[in-house]
């Protein structure tokens, strides 16, 4: 019987998470800088702009302050000067966590993976805190980068009560190298940030793993009503509608609900788009340990 490769297993479960929207990205909860940032920010940046620059100039190593204009001016998308801020800010204090780990955030979304787990390790080498946010954002970088065994250990360092960190731990969780029994710790981290619908996406995907996809369902719901831009929970949302309740009608409400807040050119990982355009209905979504174990098998020979 061929031998049980950790690495190829990981590529193989990596395959499967492939066809639901995990929420980093996904959520409009993830694209805010600053839970004090208004509805209209620019007018926010205008009104505050001013007298942050001014008090940035008096308190020449205070980090705050700069970094403070920095989210007001991210959130107005004035983004060159947003990353002029953010890095006066690191330049006063390179151990303030609020900029590293918002720098970091800049630097994963860009794609700049090496440059983000280099910062973080500097910051946390240096003695930043709080560190669970700075680790948890370190174990994304080094996911992306292909750096399992060192990313996994970080995830399970991380401490599922930290509603902060919650929704990268279920990211990480999901994957990692065991997304079926994922759902105790997405659980946890779901009702340590009960205001996320990032964790309630999530924790829908890890019911989906246990073979749930009813109570799945109820918790992408749920992250809807949280956040009514979650694209991902509508993405997944049509997973169960078309895989699991052969309603190809709901599940293309859901589709086009998707696609209406995804950007141009957003990930189908599950070619729904093309399955609900010819009518060619539901097939079975791979979603069992059986299944995993048989093409680790067959890639193994």
């Amino acid at each position: 019987m061929p031998r049980w490769d950790a690495q190829t297993a990981r590529r193989w479960t990596r395959v499967l998470h492939v066809p639901l929207l995990l929420a980093m990205a996904g959520c409009a909860g993830n694209r805010g800088v600053d839970s004090a940032v208004e509805a209209d920010p620019v007018a926010q940046l205008a009104s505050e702009g001013p007298t942050l620059r001014e008090r940035a100039q008096l308190a020449v190593t205070e980090p705050y302050w700069p970094y403070r204009l920095a989210t007001l001016q991210f959130a107005a998308d004035s983004s060159a000067a947003g990353e002029r801020s953010l890095d006066l800010a690191l330049a006063r204090d390179a151990r303030y966590a609020p900029a590293v780990s918002l720098k970091s955030k800049r630097l994963y979304g860009r794609g700049e993976y090496a440059a983000g787990a280099a910062l973080l390790r500097a910051a946390l080498d240096a003695g930043a805190s709080p560190r669970g946010p700075l680790e948890a954002g370190l174990a994304l970088q080094l996911e992306a980068l292909g750096e399992l065994d060192e990313a996994d250990a970080l995830a399970a360092r991380l401490d599922p009560a930290e509603g902060d960190i919650a929704p990268a731990l279920g990211f990480l969780t999901l994957r990692g190298p065991d997304p079926f029994n994922s759902e105790p710790l997405l659980r946890a981290a779901a009702a340590a940030a009960p205001g996320s619908a990032a964790a309630a996406n999530n924790l829908g995907i890890g019911l989906l793993y246990a073979g749930r996809p009813e109570d799945a369902a109820a918790e992408f719901e749920r992250a809807l009503s949280l956040d009514p831009d979650c694209a991902g929970a509508y993405y997944n949302l049509a997973i169960v509608d078309l895989h699991y309740r052969f309603d190809e009608s709901a599940a293309r409400e859901h589709y086009l609900a998707y696609r209406r807040l995804a950007p141009a050119g957003g990930d189908d990982p599950d070619a729904l788009g093309r399955s609900l355009a010819d009518g060619s209905g539901a097939g079975e979504v791979a979603l069992t340990r059986e299944d995993v174990t048989q093409e680790t098998q067959h890639d193994a020979n």
